[in-house]
């Protein structure tokens, strides 16, 4: 998805929360979640949830800015079920001189101290199999879009490592020219079924039909590529910006590969007036320190590499953001704000 930069802001910041919180069964339920935010000013933030047991269940998402004391009018940002197609959507038809919507980013027009948070829950008429649905994980990102420069030349012990991850091609597929964001969800998912033994490996057109929305008339909403990774027993998904290429090499270092947002042209050293939005999964880097992906654009079977600078420079494009899918198990390094650490609460 292609976003405008904005001028640079403090460097990115996560917070999260575990609700833990049942649906109500046959009718609906409100949830306020006030003072959300980083403690220093942003303007920009991207939400991500994960329920678990979602059967025929829905939730609704608004969030509001805070400054000052003063509050913003309520922004909805996505009504999400797992099982109704039809009920899924993002609001990017909201844009006044306080914020706009695009898609799932809440972008303000000056920055703003916190956000308000507003959760409906509408709870099934019967849990599928005795499953009461859950939310369980609250999170969001906090920025602006661009961050500071980095140093490119830093050597760190993920230079010389790939990891497996078996390859899915995006062309493969109905409809696969914009399905690049729900085939790296896919390969994702297939590697935690064969690393955890987790009955969670979905193939590409499953994947789609889980998280489609119909507004962005796309598979690209990074939100709902979350929400539907995480909403399997055992795994946790949530978007974030990180700083620098070095925190993905921490990642690499420990074993987990992560998929990241590039503008396609400059990641192939090809920059154009038009951006191109792309996902594509990071599983290493080469002895000097190139990135290594599987691209669902490419169909060979092997991992492509491209230039380091050109990564970095697409990279930006995105505000540096990232899918940080994972087991509940995994071993992420210590967290730095930009990730949850191990063990949350």
């Amino acid at each position: 998805m292609d976003r405008p930069p904005l001028a640079n802001a403090a460097l990115p910041q996560l917070r999260y929360r575990r609700l833990d919180h049942p649906f109500p069964l046959g009718q609906s339920e409100v949830i306020t979640i006030s003072d959300f935010g980083p403690g220093t000013p942003f303007t920009e933030v991207i939400p991500s949830w994960n329920v678990k047991n979602p059967s025929d269940s829905k939730l609704t998402v608004d969030i509001r800015g805070v400054r000052a004391g003063a509050v913003t009018k309520w922004y909805r940002m996505a009504d999400w079920t797992l099982a109704v197609p039809g009920g899924r959507k993002s609001f990017s038809d909201q844009d006044d001189a306080e914020a706009k919507v695009l898609t799932d980013t809440l972008q303000f027009s000056s920055p703003v101290d916190s956000v308000d948070f507003r959760l409906t829950l509408a709870g099934p008429t019967r849990p599928e199999k005795d499953a009461v649905p859950r939310f369980d994980l609250l999170a969001a990102t906090f920025s602006g879009v661009t961050t500071p420069e980095a140093n490119l030349s830093i050597k760190s012990d993920a230079w010389g490592k790939v990891l497996e991850v078996k390859k899915r091609f995006q062309r493969d597929y109905p409809n696969g020219g914009v399905l690049c964001s729900a085939t790296s969800t896919s390969m994702l998912l297939y590697l935690a079924s064969r690393q955890r033994g987790l009955a969670v490996d979905r193939d590409v057109p499953d994947v789609v039909e889980g998280l489609w929305d119909p507004a962005y008339d796309g598979a690209g909403n990074w939100s709902f590529n979350a929400a539907f990774y995480g909403h399997f027993t055992g795994l946790r998904g949530y978007i974030s910006r990180f700083a620098s290429i070095g925190e993905l090499e921490q990642f690499i270092s420990a074993g987990i590969p992560v998929a990241v947002s590039v503008d396609y042209n400059r990641l192939k050293g090809t920059p154009k007036e038009k951006e191109s939005g792309h996902l594509v999964v990071l599983v290493g880097f080469t002895k000097d320190g190139d990135p290594v992906f599987n691209d669902p654009a490419v169909r060979d079977e092997i991992t492509t590499t491209y230039k380091r600078s050109d990564f970095d420079s697409a990279w930006q494009r995105s505000g540096r953001a990232v899918y940080v899918f994972t087991p509940d198990a995994a071993t992420l390094p210590p967290s730095n704000g930009r990730w949850i650490g191990p063990n949350p609460r």
